[in-house]
């Protein structure tokens, strides 16, 4: 079985080339790897044209901006090998991490593996960023309970930085769908798992995930997926009415209405400026996730990022 690793990347020249160096180390090789440059306006294609890797068959795709699914779709597309890994260009995967890829499909080879993208606790960073990191570290271990198993129905999801599966799983689904800009992930585990087609986790095959993130940012992903959901509800109400059709009432009642009190751009830019870092951790945290809910969930059309 051959292996293509496919590497999605968005002006990503600051952080792709640890991602790829990971993968000069590690010791289970990858017959071609595939960067996909995804209309970038930075020089990661000069950068990656430029730079000598010891990596079998390393593409450079260099096209017009397509998005998140987009992207990842042309990967596949170009790719030869039998088997797809795909991880994202601010990963940093162990050693182990593509042969745990590997071994799974020789046993598994008709299912999809999906496995955490952890996010790395940041020297001399933010309180916001270590509890990211604190939240990543505890839904990988609660993950812990499906190793090496498929995920039960009602649970599925697929990490769209750090998945695999065969080229031929992947033409089953269709791959990708382009109208999505987030959450593409999540529909491709809810097709998938509608074709009868099992998902496992392995914490084996679990990497680092190093981009920085702030409070701002992580509001502006969530409201990505909010999105994503709603456009999945109205695409294909059959399939999302049960996951999505509560979200029609979420902005009212007494929950939505103390949820509104956190959106004001105060509570996002004091978090950012780890204005609470004199608070219990509990409590801090608490305020976090409330201010995250409130303006990525509740009411993300109040607070302009």
């Amino acid at each position: 079985m051959t292996v293509a690793v496919i590497i999605p990347t968005y002006n990503g020249a600051h952080k792709i080339m640890t991602a790829l160096k990971a993968l000069e180390q590690q010791n289970f090789k990858a017959d071609e790897v595939i960067v996909v440059v995804d209309g970038s306006t930075d020089n990661t294609v000069e950068l990656l044209n430029n730079y000598q890797f010891s990596l079998n068959n390393f593409k450079v795709i260099d096209q017009e901006n397509q998005g998140r699914a987009g992207v990842r779709n042309s990967g596949a597309k170009v790719a030869k090998s039998d088997l797809l890994v795909f991880m994202d260009d601010d990963m940093k995967p162990e050693s182990n991490w593509l042969n745990a890829h590997n071994e799974h499909h020789t046993k598994h080879n008709d299912s999809i593996l999906t496995a955490a993208a952890i996010d790395i606790p940041v020297k001399n960073g933010t309180d916001y960023q270590d509890f990211r990191a604190n939240l990543s570290v505890t839904w990988a271990k609660e993950l812990e309970i499906y190793n090496n198993q498929p995920i039960p129905k009602e649970k599925v999801f697929i990490t769209a930085a750090n998945f695999s599966l065969s080229k031929k799983t992947f033409e089953k689904t269709n791959g990708f769908d382009i109208i999505l800009n987030d959450g593409e992930d999540y529909d491709l585990a809810i097709r998938a798992t509608k074709l009868n087609i099992p998902i496992y986790y392995n914490s084996s095959a679990c990497a680092w995930h190093l981009e920085k993130n702030s409070c701002a940012y992580n509001i502006k992903r969530t409201r990505g997926y909010y999105h994503a959901g709603r456009v999945l509800l109205e695409q294909r109400p059959e399939i999302y009415e049960p996951i999505f059709g509560n979200r029609r009432n979420m902005t009212k009642g007494f929950k939505a209405k103390a949820f509104l009190v956190f959106c004001r751009s105060f509570w996002i830019k004091s978090i950012d400026q780890d204005f609470w870092k004199w608070l219990p951790k509990r409590l801090r945290y608490k305020l976090y996730d409330l201010v995250i809910t409130a303006n990525g969930i509740f009411f993300p059309e109040k607070v302009k990022l």
